[in-house]
């Protein structure tokens, strides 16, 4: 028997996939590049995802985790304009309360499901970083009985069975590698992650599927392949920067939320990178306080027009890109060298 929102204990489903270590030199190197306690060390299911080895403890818990029929997931590939699209969802959900999202956090309005999965509770991060860091994520879901908003980085296929049954709402949210994976590379630079190697030694790691959350495709492929889905909209970065107005009408018609055009003006102005990166309820300010360099948890918010990213590298990108996409249908709106900058393109309109 099932209940909304429970899963009575007859339910209770064992985590189907088969979780493997990485081999000793792999770990080794990771432990070498990587600071912090959050990096991978072991590998799930047929498509080996990477995680940190305390996912293995909470698999089962993630995987039969209850769900609501109204529960609205975000799901994406880290750096993938994951906290933008959230505070659309959150302000469309909530009649464009924007004092409200403004005074509370994004972690506490949008809870991070997996949080508590990636990184041991012993671990070294400093104390008073513990203190700052958001409410666990189940603890504040299980508080609330109806509209919840959840972010996950897994895979779809690995998100709680129990949405997948009730097909509560998804939204999945893609962007070109060749921007993911500088906007990660600066991403785990952050006093908790503490990668301590070269952008070049990163490329490789990504282009290796070892960050967390890889490989990059198979995630993105997951949610392309579902995208005709009643219950799923797959969305493209590179559209949401490119036609704003257009994406969010989009999304507000597949969330059946009204957005009237008199609307548009101060939402769109509300999520202007200037204006977002100054925001205090989405920018972690937590994380960059203990930054040893200038660390930025929201950066330029573009496509393209990268100074990390060299003619080596990004043919190396496109390389991999059109291995990966042989014999799909997946092809990315912009192609990878088309140079956009979101922040200067933003600011001429104003």
């Amino acid at each position: 028997m099932e209940e909304n929102g429970s899963v009575v204990r007859e339910n209770y489903k064992k985590f189907p996939y088969e979780i493997i270590n990485v081999d000793e030199a792999t770990k080794k190197r990771l432990m070498t590049l990587f600071k912090g306690p959050f990096f991978t060390s072991i590998k799930v299911g047929p498509e080996k995802w990477s995680m940190p080895a305390i996912y293995e403890e909470t698999a089962d818990i993630l995987y039969n985790f209850p769900a609501f029929s109204d529960d609205i997931y975000i799901s994406t590939y880290p750096r993938s304009g994951t906290t933008w699209t959230q505070e659309m969802i959150w302000l469309l959900c909530n009649d464009l309360n924007y004092e409200a999202a403004k005074a509370t956090p994004l972690t506490t309005r949008f809870p991070f499901l997996e949080m508590e999965s990636l990184a041991p509770k012993n671990d070294a991060i400093n104390e008073e970083m513990k203190n700052l860091l958001p409410k666990p994520a189940l603890d504040i879901l299980s508080e609330v009985t109806s509209g919840r908003l959840i972010k996950t980085h897994l895979p779809i296929k690995l998100m709680p069975y129990d949405a997948l049954e009730k097909r509560c709402k998804i939204v999945y949210v893609a962007r070109n590698p060749a921007d993911v994976v500088v906007s990660l590379y600066h991403f785990n630079r952050n006093p908790a992650m503490m990668y301590a190697g070269s952008f070049q030694q990163f490329v490789d790691l990504f282009l290796e599927d070892l960050p967390t959350w890889s490989p990059f495709f198979e995630h993105i492929k997951d949610g392309w392949n579902r995208r005709n889905e009643s219950n799923v909209l797959f969305l493209f970065y590179e559209d949401l920067v490119v036609d704003l107005e257009k994406s969010l009408k989009k999304l507000a018609a597949f969330l059946e939320k009204p957005l009237k055009d008199d609307d548009l003006p101060e939402l769109m102005q509300h999520l202007n990178i200037k204006n977002f990166k100054q925001n205090s309820s989405v920018n972690h300010e937590f994380l960059a306080k203990f930054a040893t360099e200038n660390w930025e948890f929201i950066r330029q918010g573009g496509v393209g027009s990268n100074p990390e990213m060299t003619p080596q590298i990004m043919e190396k990108i496109e390389e991999w890109t059109d291995r990966q996409l042989s014999g799909t249908d997946l092809k990315f709106p912009h192609k990878l060298r088309h140079k956009i900058n979101l922040y200067k393109m933003q600011v001429s309109k104003q």
